[in-house]
C-alpha cells in the first residue's frame, strides 16, 4: 500500500498519540494538530493530507467551523468527523459539508480503519 497522509485534529494530546500510533501501524503517514488555529496557520504543511480526522468539540473553533475555513482556503481532503457530543444538528451540518463518515466516541477501531481505507480509495 502506498503511504498516504492523514491529518488528525483533536485537542487531547493522548488521543492524538493514539491515532498517530494506529495510523502508522496501518501504514499511513500521520500528521497531527491540536486545534483549528494550528491547522489554518500551518496549512501548507498539511495540504498533502488526503484525509482529515476531525474532532468536533475543540476550544476556539469546532471541527465543522474548521472544515468550512479549510474549504475557503481550497483545502479539500476527505473528512471523518469524530465526537462524543454529536447531535442531530451537528450530523446534518456534517452531511451538508460532505463529511465522509461520522463516528461517536468511543470509536470502533475496526470500523474506523475500514472507513479510512474507503475514504482514501474513493
Amino acid at each position: 500500500m502506498e503511504n498516504q497522509r492523514i491529518l488528525v485534529v483533536d485537542d487531547d494530546p493522548s488521543v492524538l498519540d493514539t491515532y498517530r500510533k494506529l495510523l502508522r501501524r496501518c501504514g499511513y503517514i500521520a500528521m497531527t494538530a491540536e486545534n483549528g488555529t494550528e491547522v489554518l496557520r500551518d496549512l501548507e504543511k498539511f495540504r498533502s493530507a488526503g484525509l482529515v480526522i476531525l474532532d468536533y468539540k475543540m476550544p476556539v473553533m469546532d471541527g465543522l467551523t474548521l472544515l468550512v475555513e479549510m474549504r475557503k482556503m481550497k483545502f479539500l481532503p476527505k473528512v471523518i468527523l469524530i465526537s462524543a457530543y454529536l447531535t442531530d444538528e451537528i450530523i446534518r451540518r456534517a452531511e451538508v459539508l460532505g463529511v465522509a463518515k461520522i463516528f461517536h466516541k468511543p470509536v470502533d477501531v475496526v470500523k474506523l480503519k475500514q472507513s479510512i481505507k474507503e475514504a482514501l480509495e474513493a
